[in-house]
């Protein structure tokens, strides 16, 4: 059996998904409520197998061990998998620009 793994989210992250949050709601708080809840459950199932992320490196143009996976298809979970963790450390939207500084 694999093991599970634990979680952290960084403040950054937190307030990133916060800031994608309050953006939708202008427009639609249920959806708002929606894509919150989606991103928040990708960044559970990393627990079950956070090596099925992409590699970052292949989205920037600098060497990174970073990892990220895609919720909804529109936002990236950027994350570092660490000895005993899955560190999500920023939730950005897929149109910009996928660089973690």
């Amino acid at each position: 059996m694999e093991k599970s793994w634990k979680t952290k989210t960084s403040p950054r992250a937190e307030k990133s998904i916060k800031e994608i949050g309050n953006y939708i709601s202008k427009f639609d708080v249920n959806a708002a409520g929606r894509v919150v809840g989606k991103i928040f459950a990708k960044i559970e199932s990393l627990k079950d197998n956070p090596r099925r992320g992409a590699n970052l490196r292949n989205k920037v143009e600098y060497s990174t061990n970073l990892k990220y996976i895609l919720a909804m298809d529109n936002y990236a979970i950027i994350y570092r998998i660490e000895s005993e963790l899955v560190r999500v450390l920023l939730v950005k939207h897929t149109a910009g620009d996928m660089s973690y500084k």
